[in-house]
């Protein structure tokens, strides 16, 4: 009976170790400013957009280098319709990671929202060129062309409009 006291106890010891071991592991895996990147994410999902911009600034002070979580700060701004931050917060992420697909079309999204549609369609260009699949999934043709018609009927004489607008059933003439 003793032995077998022994055994278990030993084992649930054992267990205890790698318990403590797991989670030191983990604590070193997952940093702090991804945390709050992670959790600010959830709070954008929940469009909760200030409280998520708590994290995500949080998040860029204890990594300045950290792209994604100045995207989703930028997002977040986007959402509450404050343009000029999230265009700052964007091009933070594209200063930091050339590459950045999502930024790029985020941006592109700013500038068209605030009527710069030839900086609108440039960043659109740009992540195109660095990721045609990802922009072609993101792309919601019909949702594009009801926006373009929306500010076409505020701007009718806007050449720049009407060239993006081309552009989109051509785009969807060509992949139908």
């Amino acid at each position: 009976m003793f032995r077998k006291f022994i055994k278990i106890s030993l084992i649930l010891f054992l267990l205890l170790i790698l318990f403590n071991i797991m989670v030191l592991a983990y604590d070193n895996f997952i940093e702090e400013y991804q945390l709050n990147n992670l959790y600010g994410y959830k709070l954008l999902k929940d469009e909760q957009y200030e409280e998520a911009i708590e994290f995500f600034l949080k998040s860029t002070k204890l990594n300045p280098d950290y792209a994604v979580a100045y995207n989703n700060l930028g997002s977040s701004y986007y959402r509450l319709k404050k343009y000029e931050q999230a265009i700052d917060e964007f091009k933070k992420a594209i200063d930091l990671e050339k590459n950045y697909t999502k930024a790029y079309i985020n941006l592109a999204s700013c500038y068209f929202w605030k009527g710069k549609y030839f900086s609108a369609y440039r960043y659109y260009l740009k992540g195109k060129k660095i990721d045609e699949d990802y922009v072609e999934k993101r792309l919601d043709l019909e949702e594009a062309k009801a926006k373009v018609e929306e500010k076409m009927k505020n701007n009718p004489d806007d050449k720049k409009l009407k060239e993006i607008y081309n552009k989109l059933l051509e785009y969807e003439n060509n992949n139908n």
